[in-house]
């Protein structure tokens, strides 16, 4: 449960072509068993499987929506069935149509992610509020004691995180920063041996657990952790996309090199340091800002904005001072989602309190 295979063996299939020495290494690994790899027959079954979900022709066995099955990809405009699935699904169809420019996969996968950010998604970016399947319940379907199993809320920040890269707008980063703070890092317990299978808003009755028979969760969140430097920054041969504010660095091919330090999600303040190289810098301008404020050293500068990025031409030697104002703000929910009708959530910056 912890992936499914598209996204898996697409990256495989990147790994194997763009690293040839891996590969030789592979099919040289055992004598007395030497493979033979042609990498692009990865590529061709991860786009197998996308494409003949819904697809029963000589098929046995049908796990129809619960297995987003029911279907073809392309026809499918709401998220449904076992919301872990679901989202590990639809990332696989984000990266395969960033990968082969597949154009009908990011519409497609266009059209899913916005059903679940308008209708099927708590504030907190926890995802699948149903017991039942542990599956997405339906159009502002919502109730505060609803699953929301963190595995989903995991998966769910990997699709995000590569609609980000195929649609370059701060909308999913923002979301995909709300999730980690909100319905990710809450997954697992301070002491680091607990966690949470699911992660009902009104937790009042809901303990962590120090086992289950169904381990899915703590792997998710390794995953997470182990891609989270790709949600820091993203980059291409003239810009780099500043898109979650995490103290590190950053070193490109092209000889770019960031240094980053911030106080958030506390602090609003952040500074970029730029080594080496020079480029265009993206820096999200969160939704939740009240304001920014962007120095160049030291120095007020001016900057365009882009899909919710100030954008700046910045060279060696350059330090960015940027500055965020956070709050605390009310969050009110659709007045379609029943369960919240007169209720209100608080925040601060990217953390919604715990009340």
């Amino acid at each position: 449960r912890s992936s499914l295979p598209e996204e898996t063996l697409l990256q495989l299939y990147i790994i194997l072509r763009n690293e040839k020495g891996l590969k030789e290494k592979l099919e040289s690994y055992s004598e007395q068993y030497p493979l033979s790899i042609d990498e692009n027959e990865y590529a061709d079954l991860v786009k197998f499987w996308i494409e003949n979900r819904g697809n029963m022709e000589r098929r046995q066995g049908n796990y129809g929506s619960y297995a987003q099955d029911d279907m073809y990809y392309f026809d499918q405009t709401v998220a449904e069935g076992h919301a872990v699935r679901a989202n590990l699904f639809y990332t696989g169809m984000a990266a395969a149509g960033i990968e082969f420019e597949n154009y009908t996969c990011l519409e497609s996968a266009h059209v899913l992610w916005h059903d679940i950010y308008e209708k099927q998604m708590y504030v907190n970016g926890s995802t699948g509020s149903t017991s039942n399947d542990e599956a997405y319940g339906g159009d502002y379907d919502l109730p505060n004691s609803g699953y929301c199993e963190t595995c989903a809320s995991s998966a769910l920040a990997f699709f995000t995180g590569y609609m980000s890269l195929a649609f370059e707008d701060s909308t999913y980063a923002d979301t995909l920063e709300n999730i980690m703070y909100n319905a990710i890092l809450g997954g697992i317990g301070q002491d680091g041996r607990t966690f949470y299978y699911v992660q009902p808003l009104n937790s009042s009755s809901n303990a962590r657990w120090n086992w289950n028979d169904c381990p899915c969760c703590v792997p998710m969140f390794l995953k997470f952790v182990s891609r989270l430097s790709t949600y820091i920054y993203a980059y291409d041969d003239s810009r780099v996309f500043i898109n979650q504010f995490i103290s590190s660095s950053a070193t490109l091919a092209s000889g770019v090199r960031l240094e980053m330090t911030t106080g958030m999600p506390y602090y609003g303040n952040c500074t970029v340091k730029v080594i080496g190289g020079s480029t265009q810098l993206w820096i999200r301008i969160p939704a939740w800002a009240e304001g920014v404020t962007l120095k160049i050293n030291g120095v007020d500068a001016s900057y365009t904005e882009s899909n919710g990025y100030a954008v700046i031409s910045v060279k060696a030697g350059d330090t960015v001072s940027y500055d965020m104002q956070l709050g605390v703000r009310r969050i009110y929910a659709d007045p379609n989602v029943k369960a919240d009708v007169g209720r209100v959530t608080l925040a601060y910056g990217p953390i919604i309190y715990c009340i």
